[in-house]
């Protein structure tokens, strides 16, 4: 990933009242797996051509969709 930071619902509850630590190491390293996989995945059924067109997606992604392309 070229230096841009997943959306925290990668890798944090989306609780926003009981964050209060960064991420773990584990779950840093989580979230960056599936951000592979989520940018496979967009790649793969055309609806991004590049890494940066899969990243400005996923930006607007919705917790619903991720969890979709991530189950």
């Amino acid at each position: 990933m070229r230096g841009l930071t997943p959306p925290l619902f990668f890798c944090l509850n989306t609780d926003k009242s009981s964050i209060t630590m960064k991420p773990t190491p584990k779950e840093h390293n989580e979230a960056l797996d599936r951000h592979a996989i989520i940018v496979k995945h967009l790649i793969d059924e055309g609806y991004a051509d590049s890494e940066e067109s899969a990243d400005k997606i996923i930006m607007g992604m919705s917790e619903q969709w991720f969890n979709i392309i991530i189950d």
